[in-house]
């Protein structure tokens, strides 16, 4: 199914989202959700894709755009869904991880 194209909000200055692949450099990062008793805790998101949820529901969150460019703990995550849907995560970030890309 396609995903549909993201659109920005307001601009990065003003705290905006942006379209993954728009950013200049490809960064991953490990972003670690509050834990509300739900089957996924942890997403690694590079250039703005989920390209890995743990423990469970891969299946389900990888390949989720993730619009917020400037992740910080507190934030709710706005997402697009595989199926195009554009929605927000109801879990908090409790952390964010940069990882290594080599």
């Amino acid at each position: 199914m396609p995903i549909a194209s993201p659109i920005w909000l307001k601009s990065p200055e003003e705290g905006g989202t942006i379209s993954p692949g728009e950013k200049e450099e490809i960064d991953m990062q490990t972003v670690y959700l509050e834990d509300h008793g739900q089957d996924f805790l942890e997403w690694d998101i590079q250039d703005g894709i989920v390209v890995a949820c743990r423990p469970f529901q891969g299946w389900f969150w990888e390949g989720t755009i993730v619009h917020n460019i400037d992740i910080q703990p507190g934030d709710i995550l706005e997402i697009t869904l595989k199926n195009g849907e554009r929605t927000t995560l109801n879990y908090p970030v409790e952390r964010v991880e940069a990882l290594a890309t080599t």
